[in-house]
């Protein structure tokens, strides 16, 4: 199709076809391949003047961002694709962007700042009926967040089955992870990995690989939960593969500090250990605002990894 476009110098709809292409690519955890097509789909847009494609575009480049550790620049993506959503009337990049703003900063320990996005949420998606269970996904996370584990289950049940029907798979994962963490939290250990597995092999049929290495590490609290420690550690070595292949520093620091808790030898321990501290670094030194900072750095996660001398490191 792109080659078809060329062809006849439709130039809206090459853009369009190549922002569907890095959301695919996006979907399939293939981070690299899906900044390039954007990236191509950018220019050319920027070239005619296509709000929506630029929109469109920019649509995967603030969460790859988010993965990679690079908090400054994924704000400032997330924010730019904010806003050509709004002007272009792309519903689902508004939506969607909000929600990953306000879980970036929960994130990262601010949560009154990740909650100012939940009224705007809720006004927006007022608008759009199809996407109002969004508004309670943002909600229960907000609540897991504040150690609200039962309100975040009320909250969850209103969600509903609509966001299957969504053609925007990008929606899916971040549900699925917020399920398979209420019954965690719940202490619902057994319900926590049935659920895990069934969404698990959901993405793979799907061929999606978004928060994959969360929902294995997930999947191995919930065999911890059940003292099954061999088969998590198993599944959180899967995890780590998985989240260096996609160059997710975000879900990779916590991933070795897990798996080092279960290590037996303690020198692989104390090198995974030292790993995530390097991670932990490279993240705090891509957050320039020093209260952001700060909040991360307060994290119990990240205090409890300081002890291994995290600060020492510098990024590569």
């Amino acid at each position: 199709k792109r080659q078809y476009w060329r062809e006849v110098e439709n130039m809206p709809m090459l853009a369009d076809n190549l922002a569907s292409l890095a959301e695919s690519y996006y979907n399939a955890g293939e981070f690299d391949k899906s900044l390039h097509y954007a990236g191509e789909g950018l220019r050319i847009s920027e070239e005619i003047g296509n709000i929506w494609g630029k929109a469109y575009n920019n649509f995967v480049v603030g969460p790859i961002l988010v993965e990679r550790g690079e908090i400054d620049e994924s704000l400032q993506a997330l924010e730019n694709t904010l806003q050509l959503s709004r002007q272009s009337n792309f519903a689902a990049g508004v939506v969607a962007t909000q929600m990953i703003q306000s879980w970036l900063y929960a994130m990262l320990g601010d949560l009154e700042h990740a909650k100012q996005y939940q009224p705007l949420i809720k006004d927006f998606v007022q608008q759009y009926e199809s996407f109002r269970p969004l508004y309670f996904v943002n909600r229960a996370q907000n609540e897991i967040y504040e150690g609200e584990y039962k309100k975040a289950l009320n909250t969850f049940n209103q969600v509903g089955d609509t966001y299957k029907t969504y053609s925007e798979l990008i929606f899916h994962p971040y549900i699925y992870s917020l399920h398979i963490e209420i019954h965690l939290e719940n202490e619902k250990y057994g319900l926590a990995l049935e659920t895990a597995e069934t969404y698990l092999n959901s993405l793979s049929h799907q061929q999606v690989k978004i928060l994959m290495p969360d929902m294995l590490n997930q999947k191995a609290r919930a065999l911890i939960g059940l003292e099954q420690g061999r088969q998590a550690y198993d599944t959180l070595l899967q995890a780590r593969e998985l989240a260096v292949k996609q160059n997710s520093r975000r879900s990779l620091w916590a991933l070795l500090l897990d798996l080092a808790d279960l290590e037996q030898d303690p020198r692989s321990a104390a090198k995974m250990r030292d790993q995530a501290c390097q991670v932990i670094t490279y993240i705090s030194e891509h957050i320039s605002d020093p209260f952001l900072r700060g909040k991360f750095l307060s994290l119990p996660r990240v205090k409890a990894a300081q002890q291994y001398n995290c600060l020492e490191y510098s990024p590569n």
